[in-house]
């Protein structure tokens, strides 16, 4: 496998939308990025799925209704296990139905481990050598916060304000 596996986050996205498609129109999912660099990737798998889309917040702020749903976990990569698992975690102790982790691309080790924490994991790519998640992009920027804001504000209403509707 050579640099550069996918162009860019969104197209990565819209690769895991076609493995995730048990998961469409379903009334229990939610699609919830794990990191900014997820939001991309998990906005193209929300609009695929019809499902809502919410993002882990930071710290003190208000965590996505999750309760009795599937959350789909997205992020753009996992070159260790670490950051994802406590997401896992995280979610788990907000009463999570089910948990699948999902990512376009991750060392086999990473992806292993998951294995063993979420109750399903979808990874696109797992390349030996693993190198560097921005290496299996072609376009790899920083996702900024206009960025963030303006796919949250085109997504299906997220997870949280479908609770208090």
């Amino acid at each position: 496998m050579m640099d550069g596996a996918f162009r860019d986050r969104r197209s990565a996205g819209r690769v895991l939308t076609a493995i995730l498609q048990r998961y469409v129109r379903r009334d229990d999912v939610a699609v919830v990025a794990r990191a900014r660099g997820g939001v991309p990737i998990a906005y193209e798998v929300a609009r695929a799925l019809h499902a809502p889309l919410d993002v882990l917040p930071e710290e003190g702020l208000v965590f996505p209704a999750v309760a009795g749903r599937t959350v789909i976990l997205v992020d753009d990569g996992m070159a260790s296990a670490a950051p994802m698992g406590a997401a896992v975690a995280a979610v788990r102790e907000h009463d999570a139905e089910q948990i699948v982790v999902a990512v376009p691309v991750a060392a086999a080790e990473a992806s292993a481990a998951l294995r063993l924490l979420a109750d399903h994991v979808v990874c696109a790519l797992t390349p030996t050598p693993f190198g560097a998640v921005g290496a299996w992009y072609e376009h790899y920027a920083p996702v900024g916060e206009d960025e963030i804001r303006r796919l949250l504000g085109r997504a299906v209403p997220a997870a949280r304000d479908l609770a208090t509707a």
